[in-house]
């Protein structure tokens, strides 16, 4: 009884299915892939539909939580890459170091005259000098010197330097140096350091080799180079103008202490 009851089901069930239209194919399928003609000719053949395949059955909730959940290893990996990620958010940070005179900064410049050289120094200076993180390359230079506080050995030299022939010290009070880019070199802490130098009003664009280096106590530049002061319209007509030679080496070391 059971059994006949069960197909009575079925077969009303199926005959519904039937008069109300139930799987007829009289319109594709809202999911095939239409095709595109290409003309209007009506000899033109046209191809049917093609069916997108059946689609998969879902996995199981067993499935789907084995898939989700993470084990302890990879858990520890996305911990460790955001901690990395941190790090390296935090090194990129703009460090800023103070110029300022200390033991262990000087600018000297040397000049040549017949057989025997003459040498002065720059008592006050002052700047900052900012870094990206650990990348030299990101360093800028903003350098001012006090031209008054030009220093010899002889004060006669030192008032002669000072005057309108040479640095016009009352007219141009100050020098400064601004840097603009810095590219490694082939050797250990070597770089260029390319920037404006100014003075008696004058700018000249310099690529200027440094030695540089980042550590506890601070950035540190050194340099040794030649410019001609003509450059700069530092110069004395008459015979003591020619008998300095019109190179003149500058050498500075600058201990850049991190600002607190």
């Amino acid at each position: 009884m059971t059994n006949l009851r069960w197909l009575l089901i079925i077969a009303l069930t199926f005959g519904v299915a039937v008069a109300g239209g139930v799987g007829c194919d009289n319109q594709p399928p809202e999911t095939a892939h239409r095709v595109i003609m290409e003309d209007d000719d009506d000899d033109a053949e046209t191809e049917a539909p093609v069916e997108e395949e059946a689609a998969e059955p879902a996995e199981s909730v067993a499935d789907t939580m084995e898939e989700t959940v993470e084990t302890p290893e990879e858990v520890l990996e996305e911990v460790t890459e955001a901690v990395e990620e941190a790090v390296e958010d935090i090194t990129a940070e703009e460090q800023t170091f103070l110029i300022e005179p200390n033991p262990e900064s000087f600018i000297q410049f040397t000049g040549y005259q017949a057989l025997k050289s003459q040498e002065g120094f720059f008592n006050v200076f002052e700047g900052e000098i900012t870094v990206e993180g650990d990348d030299l390359t990101t360093t800028q230079v903003n350098l001012t010197i006090d031209m008054d506080s030009l220093f010899t050995r002889t004060r006669m030299l030192t008032n002669v330097l000072k005057d309108e022939d040479f640095f016009h010290v009352a007219e141009y009070p100050e020098a400064t140096f601004v840097s603009s880019r810095f590219e490694a070199g082939d050797g250990e802490d070597e770089y260029t350091m390319h920037g404006a130098l100014t003075m008696r009003g004058v700018e000249r664009r310099l690529g200027i080799p440094v030695i540089m280096r980042l550590d506890d106590a601070g950035l540190y530049l050194e340099s040794e180079l030649v410019i001609d002061r003509y450059n700069w319209g530092i110069e004395k007509d008459g015979y003591l103008d020619e008998a300095i030679n019109e190179e003149v080496l500058i050498n500075f070391e600058i201990l850049a202490e991190p600002q607190s």
